[in-house]
C-alpha cells in the first residue's frame, strides 16, 4: 500500500524498500484518506485476496513433494508388495533419480527461446494453462551406481581368496542387517 502513496522505503524487516529503484517515470500518487485510496484498500487486504496471495507463495507449495512422490510411485507402486531389503533400495533409487533430476533447467527452443506448451487439466472444463517444459531427465546415477556395485562385488571376491571363507563387508552387513541392529551400529 505504500508504494501507490509514493512511499518507497518501510521499517518491516521483510520489505525495506522497492525494488525498481529510483528510476521510475513521473506519475500521479494517490494520497492516504481519500475515497479512491480507501476503496483501493479495502479490496486488497479482503481475507479472500490476502489468503490466496499467500497460497501462490512458493514457501506454501507442494508441488516438489508432490512430484517427489510420483518419483517415489515409480520405482515402488503401492500394488506391489517388497521386502524390507527391496523396499529400502527401491527408495534409494527414487532418491537418487530425484536427486539428480529435480532442478531440470527449462528447454530452449534453436533460436534459444524458451520453449512452453498448453495443458488442458480437467479441472478448467476446457481451459487450459501454460507450463514451462524443462530439459529432459537424465540417468547418470546408473552408472555411478554401477561402478560401486562392481567395486563391492570385486573387493569381496578378493577378500574371500585372501581369507579362504566368506568374509562379507561393511557396507554389505548393514545392507543384509535388521533395522533395529543397524540403528545401534555407530558406523552407520
Amino acid at each position: 500500500m505504500n508504494h501507490i502513496r509514493n512511499l518507497h522505503t518501510d521499517e518491516n524487516p521483510e520489505y525495506t524498500a522497492c525494488e525498481h529503484g529510483d528510476d521510475y517515470p513521473e506519475r500521479e500518487w494517490l494520497q492516504s484518506g481519500t475515497k479512491v485510496y480507501d476503496k483501493l484498500r479495502e479490496e486488497w487486504l479482503r481475507t479472500r485476496l490476502v489468503n490466496g496471495i499467500g497460497m501462490m507463495s512458493p514457501h506454501a507449495q507442494t508441488s516438489k513433494v508432490e512430484s517427489f512422490h510420483n518419483i517415489l510411485l515409480h520405482f515402488c507402486p503401492k500394488l506391489l508388495v517388497y521386502s524390507y531389503q527391496g523396499m529400502k533400495c527401491r527408495l534409494y533409487l527414487a532418491v537418487l533419480h530425484w536427486n539428480e533430476n529435480c532442478d531440470r533447467a527449462q528447454a530452449v527452443d534453436a533460436e534459444g527461446n524458451p520453449v512452453y506448451r498448453l495443458k488442458y487439466p480437467r479441472s478448467k472444463e476446457g481451459g487450459h494453462t501454460v507450463e514451462r517444459v524443462l530439459t529432459a531427465g537424465t540417468c547418470g546415477y546408473v552408472k555411478a551406481l554401477m561402478r560401486v556395485v562392481v567395486e563391492l562385488v570385486e573387493n569381496r571376491g578378493a577378500a574371500q581368496r585372501q581369507h579362504g571363507g566368506a568374509t562379507a563387508s561393511t557396507s554389505t552387513e548393514c545392507l543384509s542387517s535388521s533395522p533395529r541392529q543397524w540403528r545401534s551400529r555407530a558406523s552407520f
